[in-house]
């Protein structure tokens, strides 16, 4: 039972946060919903970037391949550092918090979830999920600056 858990979380519990995102997207007015989305396209993105950037400078094998033991789910060896999967979802999270409080604990339980689970299958260090989550709500944060500061700036008119 704790491996199917563990599996659960690292490879479908991400879609459970994108799910919950959409969710909340498709009942927000259509003024968060334009923000939101555009703050998304721009923070996924950067997080992603951010990520492969700090691997370029900081690289070290999976711990299953460092190890040499088979993760419970069958995985190509590469960098480990950072989770892209702890980035993403740390970039959500940190987004949602200026939109919904409530959306944004949902995922940083999530973030945490799949971090914790990524860690046990051997896909990851914990250091490497930390690392993630870091660079995912800084990009957040970047992101929702700029695009906030830009719906700010613009004339609003309510027609």
């Amino acid at each position: 039972m704790y491996e199917i858990l563990v599996i659960f979380c690292a490879q479908y519990l991400p879609a459970a946060a994108l799910l919950a995102c959409a969710a909340y997207w498709l009942w927000a007015p259509r003024a968060v919903k334009v923000e939101l989305a555009l703050a998304a396209l721009v923070a996924l993105p950067l997080a992603y970037a951010v990520a492969r950037l700090a691997g370029l400078f900081f690289s070290h094998e999976q711990p299953f391949a460092a190890y040499g033991y088979e993760p419970l789910v069958p995985h190509e060896v590469d960098n480990s550092f950072p989770s892209d999967h702890a980035a993403a979802l740390g970039a959500l999270a940190a987004l949602a918090f200026f939109f919904n409080r409530w959306l944004s604990a949902f995922l940083l339980l999530c973030a945490a979830l799949v971090g914790l689970a990524r860690v046990l299958i051997g896909f990851h260090y914990p250091l490497d999920v930390v690392a993630g989550l870091l660079l995912g709500v800084a990009s957040a944060a970047v992101a929702y600056a700029a695009v906030h500061s830009y719906f700010s700036a613009r004339p609003h008119t309510d027609k």
